[in-house]
């Protein structure tokens, strides 16, 4: 056992540490290790927790009992439930029931067990953050450490220490933490529900990961050097369980990016929610016959029908044909709460209501908007809701309507409340069911209610559009509803109460906001809707946004705060109004902060960022531009300024260039790179913006790097930094990309002379490796005291590295400084795995070191137990193996020694059996003439080998070349009788 470890299974009591000898055991009890990763562990926990705020599974109603049956029976979804590491895509037309399966799937088929981890995340583009996937990494990841915490290991804890605070924003480390997070973690489903709803850059990061791992025969290959091995040695691997189930539209982009997924055939990874035969469709019309009997049921107790008239109603609908469920909805909605339609619904009006029904899902929102008793009203709403950022409550409806409709609100003094019951039915006299209200937030219905609404403004309207009968379809533009929305929060953050009761004490924050109603919403976001309103300031909103900028006004000091409370870091304090326009990227307000010319790299108080800072942070290309160049009076530049110190360093030591690359701000980067922004400052961490760059593994980030303009660097030396930068954090596509592109050579070296193969190697990568490998490495440059490739492979019992270096032709017959080769270096391990691999390519069994000892001696000496004490298997395994083949067991060493000696010394009696059985000389001599047997007497307290050597007949009275007999050692140990020796009868 190591000298520094201690078990006891009994008591499961374990220590770890240095034993001394003069009794002190250290633990290694360090409370302070502890305690900083615990805070470590917290700080990533609650960043990733703001992600499962905005995870709307719930907002989704529950399945009728009986539907969803004939997808969860579908021989498909069965062999994807059965089936380890695979994934499967659901796609369905609008409405019909994807999200509803998918809550149905998370909460009933595939809820979480002992043996399970169930993960979800359900895409909306109609709320911020909803449409990301890097919100989507992290709720699953948050939702995969709060059920298993001991799944955020150490390894997970540095890649986001090394990510910093962008880790969130940063797609590669997110989805590298869900794949080292899954390394024997047992079975994980992850269901993404609306993936076509998730921004399609962000789709295409996901496509590309999904295809790397669900490719046929490759499984996992690519995100982990574990699982990088020959198809015929699969228990070599490490074990994931890794399932995704998608589900969107059935939109061609999709469904092309799928199509090389064929794991278990290019059809097996689809189920089509409207199906895909006649029986399937038949399964499908019976489940909504199943949700019209029971909306018609509620519907029934709630105006009184009969049972005869709920039939008759009930037969009315089930024949119309391609029904989805949205539109049963819609269309039964109109029924029980039109009162020109429930009023005295009696069979025969039932036959005159049916026979005149929304024949699409658009005739009926249209339907339900045209019942609106104030249509301006109702649009203005619309407006709001459609553009909010977030789901609004109840009671900030109602100040957002009231400052919209009317323009001279300046406190809440001013405003009239209601009551949330009176809201509800204002909203549904102005919007009937086009609006809903879960938990006293507003939601449109359905995503296809805002497809309805909004002015799609790539494309030409059709002419047929135009003069429809429709009033509502397309009737708002994005545009004009966030301008809106942007009016309404700007006038909002200059109440009067702000400045006359402002926000003083960062911890009151939340207690703050419940005093204020909508000014969480309003702090937040109204930056984001000014930006997606993408129009300039009009000439009477300045004023209100200096105002807002001027951090020496009690009103912007308070919306500052609680914005930064979102943020999950301290207010920086001594901000200046030109940070705040930097960090917001309010371009025209920067222009005019940098007018009088301030002091721009200034730095606040808490963080010692300045604005250039900031902005490179957030963004804003236009600001950064503007804070780079010279500064100018009247159009003529200022050749005494400079502009932004480009290379300004924070209290963490981080740079501008560093929060540019954690946001993969590529034009960013380029802007400042151009201004010579410095690649080799160090933080406090110890990484420079070069080693964030490689972290990131984004392609255009890198290529920024190698096409900048730096006197500090030449090209091809920091081609050299970001090639092993890359190799050791394992960014593959980063290494192939910087080797196809001609940066650099794949037999770089390093100041101590190990190549990028021998760190790839080193960091056991063996993508890495290949990817190296394929690009013209030489699988025989040796690095550092003098070792090639193959012989580091080996020390670190590579088995996957060692195959991938003999399938590129390396030498197995290559030597170190000692002239030993890879199959001696294989034996002194005692790795039986691969010896065998090195015997079964042919290496030669019978090569010698310059000690003169051979693989069957080194095999055979090896003993029952390595140097730290723990028991060593396989040597016999080695020695048979070499025997079998024919190798020479009285090969001698420079000593005389043969492999049989080499045994009884080192008191193996399992290898001293097989080889006196397969005959070697039991009487052959060394240099000083002594036999096996006085080395089995002197050698370890195992007294087997001396026993069955004397059993066999070995020569007690032999002496050696001093005349000594194999007794005479230790004379006052010499048993009177030598024949005490031999086996007595049983």
């Amino acid at each position: 056992m190591a000298e520094n470890e201690y078990t006891n299974t009994e008591n499961q009591i374990a220590l770890q540490g240095p034993v001394f000898n003069h009794g002190v055991i250290n633990i290694g009890d360090d409370s302070r290790a502890r305690d900083v990763r615990a805070e470590k562990e917290m700080k990533i926990l609650r960043t990733l927790h703001q992600s499962t705020e905005i995870n709307r599974k719930d907002r989704n109603p529950d399945r009728v009992p009986g539907t969803c049956e004939w997808f969860t029976a579908h021989p498909r979804f069965q062999q994807w439930k059965t089936n380890k590491s695979s994934m499967l895509w659901v796609s369905a037309d609008p409405g019909c029931g994807k999200s509803v399966l998918a809550k149905h799937l998370v909460d009933n088929v595939l809820k979480t067990t002992d043996s399970r981890i169930t993960c979800y995340f359900f895409f909306k583009d109609d709320f911020e953050g909803q449409g990301s996937v890097n919100t989507a990494l992290c709720c699953i990841l948050s939702q995969l450490f709060t059920i298993k915490p001991a799944l955020l290991s150490d390894a997970i804890i540095k890649q986001f220490d090394i990510a910093g605070d962008g880790f969130v924003g940063s797609f590669s480390v997110l989805w590298r933490a869900l794949m080292t997070a899954a390394k024997n973690a047992g079975e994980i489903v992850c269901i993404l529900d609306a993936i076509d709803e998730c921004q399609k850059s962000d789709w295409s990061l996901l496509k590309r990961e999904l295809q790397r791992i669900y490719n046929k025969g490759v499984g996992f290959s690519s995100i982990s050097p574990e699982t990088r091995l020959d198809s015929s040695h699969e228990t070599q691997k490490t074990e994931y369980n890794v399932k995704f189930l998608l589900t969107s539209r059935p939109y061609r982009e999709i469904r092309h990016g799928f199509q090389h997924l064929v794991t278990q055939g290019p059809e097996s990874l689809f189920i089509h929610l409207s199906g895909e035969g006649e029986e399937e469709i038949a399964k499908i019309a019976r489940e909504i016959d199943l949700f019209i009997e029971a909306k018609i049921r509620h519907i029934g107790d709630t105006i009184k029908l009969t049972k005869s008239e709920q039939t008759l109603l009930s037969q009315r609908l089930k024949r119309i044909p391609n029904k989805t469920y949205i539109w049963v909805y819609l269309t039964l909605d109109l029924i029980e709460n039109d009162i020109h339609t429930n009023i005295n619904l009696n069979r025969k009006k039932i036959f005159q209501v049916t026979a005149d029904l929304p024949e699409t899902v658009d005739d009926a929102y249209e339907m339900i908007l045209s019942k609106s008793y104030n249509p301006e009203i109702t649009k203005t709403l619309l407006q709001i809701v459609v553009a909010a950022a977030r789901p609004l409550h109840l009671q900030e409806i109602n100040i957002a309507l009231a400052l919209a409709l009317k323009d001279t609100h300046q406190s809440y003094a001013t405003i009239d409340y209601k009551t949330e019951e009176r809201l509800r039915l204002d909203l549904r006299d102005f919007c009937g069911l086009f609006i809903i209200v879960t938990e006293s937030r507003i939601y449109l219905l359905h995503q296809t209610a805002k497809e309805f609404l909004i002015r799609n403004t790539t494309k030409t309207r059709k002419v047929e559009s135009l003069n429809s009968n429709y009033k509502w379809k397309e009737s708002l533009r994005l545009q004009d509803s966030h301008k809106v929305l942007t009016s309404i929060c700007i006038r909002h953050l200059l109440f009067k109460e702000f400045e006359s009761d402002p926000l003083t004490d960062d911890d009151n924050a939340i207690e703050y906001i419940k005093k204020y109603i909508f000014l969480d919403y309003s702090a937040r976001y109204w930056v984001t809707h000014f930006k997606d309103s993408k129009v300039e300031f009009e000439y009477h909103e300045v004023p209100r946004v200096m105002r807002l900028c001027d951090t020496n006004s009690k009103s912007c000091l308070t919306w500052l705060r609680i914005y930064w409370v979102s943020t999950n870091t301290s207010f920086p304090r001594g901000f200046t109004s030109l940070m705040v326009a930097s960090y917001f990227g309010l371009g025209a307000m920067v222009t005019l902060l940098l007018r009088p010319t301030p002091k721009i790299n200034s730095q606040d108080y808490t963080y010692q960022r300045s604005a250039l800072s900031w902005a490179a942070e957030s963004g804003s290309d236009v600001v950064v531009y503007q804070l780079l160049k010279r500064p100018n009076w009247m159009g003529i530049p200022l050749l005494f300024a400079g502009g932004a110190d480009v290379d300004s360093v924070d209290i963490y030591g981080r740079t501008p260039l560093v929060y540019a690359i954690w946001k993969r701000q590529t034009s960013i980067i380029a802007q400042l790179l151009k201004a010579r922004a410095r690649v080799d400052v160090r933080d406090d961490v110890g990484e420079t913006p070069l080693d964030y760059a490689i972290c990131n593994g984004h392609s255009g980030i890198l290529d920024q790097f190698l096409n900048s303009d730096t006197q500090r660097h030449s090209r091809d030396t920091l081609g050299r930094k970001l090639l092993f930068s890359a190799v050791h954090k394992g960014h593959g596509d980063v290494v192939k990309m910087l080797l196809e592109v001609g940066e650099v050579n794949a037999d770089a070296k390093k100041e101590n002379g190990d190549t990028p193969l021998l760190v790839a190697i080193q960091s056991d990568n063996v993508e890495i490796a290949q990817i190296l490998l394929e690009n013209g490495a030489n699988v025989e440059a040796k690095g550092a005291d003098d070792n090639a490739p193959l012989f580091v492979a080996i020390s670190r019992s590579d088995e996957a590295m060692i195959r991938l270096l003999l399938d590129k032709s390396v030498d197995i017959e290559s030597k170190t400084r000692g002239d030993r080769t890879p199959l001696l270096i294989a034996a002194m391990q005692g790795n039986e795995a691969i010896f065998r691999l090195l015997v079964e390519k042919g290496v030669n069994m019978e090569s010698k070191d310059n000690e003169g000892r051979g693989a069957l001696s080194y095999a055979a000496m090896q003993g029952n137990e390595t140097a730290s004490g723990l028991p060593r298997q396989g040597n016999e395994a080695m020695v048979r193996l070499l025997v079998e083949k024919g190798a020479d067991m009285e090969s001698r060493s420079n000593e005389g020694c043969t492999a049989l000696s080499y045994a009884t010394k080192h008191g193996n009696e399992a290898i001293v059996r097989l080889l006196v059985e397969k005959g070697a000389d039991m009487e052959s001599r060394s240099n000083e003439g002594r036999t096996p047997l006085p080395f089995a007497a002197e050698g370890v307290s195992n007294s087997q080998p001396v026993e069955l050597l004397v059993s066999r007949g070995a020569d007690i009275r032999s002496r050696s070349n001093d005349g000594h007999s194999s007794w005479e050692d230790e004379p006052e140990d010499e048993p009177e009788d030598k024949n005490e020796l031999r086996p007595r009868p049983q």
